[in-house]
Order: C-alpha cells, then structure tokens, then sequence
C-alpha cells in the first residue's frame, strides 16, 4: 500500500479562516471571501488565541537562544570619576549619578576618569542585563561558556528575592547564577556581575509565546493538534454576525469546547503544550 511519506501537514491563517466561515455557512463552494472578510477573519484569530492565556491555556514553541552580552555603558560623573550601568535605564534625573535620588540602583563608581558625558534621555545598558525578545514567557537551563576554553559552566536560576539579597553585589566574576523579569520587554539578571562582555557566551532555554497570524500564509507555530480548535473556536466567534442561533449555534460551541479540551489535553514526550511558567523561580 502506498503512503504519502509526508510529514509536513499544516494550514495557513487564510485557509484556518476559510474553514470557520465554512463552518457557519457563509463561504459556499466555488465562492472566495472577501478581503474583509478575511481581515475580519485574521483579527478574531488573533484575539481568540491570546484570550486563551486569560484561560490558563499557554501556547508555546520551545528554543535555544543565545544572549549577547554587551559592556555596560561608562559615564563621567561630576565628581570626575566614572560609573558603570548595572541596570538598563533611560536617563532622567532621578537616576543620574550622584545627585539623582535613586542613582546606585542603576550605578556603580569606579576608579577611571575617562567615561562618556551623561545624557538626558539616553538609553544606558548594563553587562549583567541582557535584553529578551518580548514574546519570552521564561527561560530555563542556564549555561555560561567561557569562550577560551569552550567549557560549559550551569547558572543556577534564583527569584527576584535572593537577586536582590545577594550578598556582594558589585563583585565581579563568571555568572552562575540568573534572575528572570518578566514584564513587557523581559530581561535576565546575571550574578555575580560579568568581568568581560567578550569572554563568555550565555545560552538559555525558552519558552516563547506564538507569533501573531499577520500574513494570509502565515502558519501556527505551535502543534497541529491546536489547528481543529482554532478552526471550531474562530467559526464559533463567527456565528453570531453570520446569523447561526439555537441549535446549529449551539453544535458549534460543543464541537469548539469538545476540540479546545482535546487540543489541551495532548501531552507527550515530545513536550507539552500546555505549561504554567513560574516566572522568577
């Protein structure tokens, strides 16, 4: 018996909301949607798929990324001697060395004099804290590899309590451990505070939110198993405009909560696709 010998099975964003407006009976065979109804379309996909997070329900693609480190911008305070960024900020007052009211939060002296002038509104980065991509929902498995002798050290992952309790926190050295915010541009804080932004290579596990369904072409980047929900989820957000009540509306909500609980309920060895991160711990 001859099989396909295909693995690559997936939809588009077009043809997930060509399959719901199917479903309510507004695209009869041989008829195309209008480019309204695809933008219509797109932006209940979109809207469904992150109010699942409202739900507990957690898309997410794993990764290996690698977190360029970057020397911390180095000032010239009006005393005559230089600071060093230990926290990314953009420039006001209240952090500017020395005479702002909370500048040795973000600020460390040193014992050079040949920093850059402190400017208003610049934005100011610090070795010890990388830059995430924003659709990061945590990350695991840190390691630090020393670039001169290609050897993995493991960084231990500590909450925001013990970062900010640490017991010296201008020492400097090779990372072992991590702290990770969580917030709109999320960031990593690495302990002890890194001696080189050139000698060391970090590398984390990810776990990252989908992307969002801009193109018509575009495909999930999560699990097939999720497509029948999306599918049965869109055409239930559709029927209410496309006149579908009583029990024809109701068919489709069963079928739609029926397809969300099955997709939820897929787990395997392969990796599950329904997590709660615990950011910070």
């Amino acid at each position: 018996m001859a099989t396909s010998k295909s693995f690559d099975f997936s939809v588009t964003t077009n043809e997930i909301i060509e399959l719901a407006y199917k479903i309510v009976n507004a695209l009869p065979e041989g008829q195309v949607l209008t480019n309204e109804q695809f933008d219509t379309g797109k932006k209940m996909l979109n809207m469904m798929v992150k109010s699942w997070r409202s739900r507990n329900i957690l898309l997410w693609q794993t990764d290996h990324i690698t977190v360029p480190l970057t020397a911390s911008s180095i000032i010239l305070g009006s005393d005559g001697v230089d600071y060093e960024c230990i926290k990314n900020h953009t420039a006001m007052s209240d952090n500017k060395p020395i005479t702002g009211s909370q500048w040795v939060s973000f600020w460390k002296k040193l014992n050079t004099t040949n920093g850059s002038t402190w400017v208003s509104d610049a934005s100011y980065t610090s070795v010890c804290n990388p830059i995430l991509d924003s659709n990061i929902i945590d990350i695991e498995d840190g390691i630090v590899r020393l670039i001169s002798s290609e050897t993995n050290n493991k960084m231990t992952k500590i909450p925001r309590s013990e970062y900010i309790n640490r017991f010296d926190s201008n020492s400097t050295s090779q990372p072992n451990q991590y702290y990770f915010k969580k917030e709109q541009t999320p960031s990593v804080f690495l302990n002890p505070y890194p001696d080189s932004a050139i000698n060391y290579v970090v590398e984390f596990s990810a776990y990252r939110y989908p992307e969002d369904f801009d193109g018509g072409d575009d495909n999930p980047d999560f699990l097939i198993e999720w497509n029948e929900a999306m599918v049965f989820g869109l055409a239930e957000r559709l029927a209410f405009q496309n006149g579908i009540f009583g029990s024809d509306l109701k068919d489709i909500q069963q079928r739609a909560s029926r397809s969300l609980d099955e997709a939820q309920q897929n787990d395997h060895e392969t990796g599950s696709i329904f997590i709660r991160p615990r950011p910070g711990r």
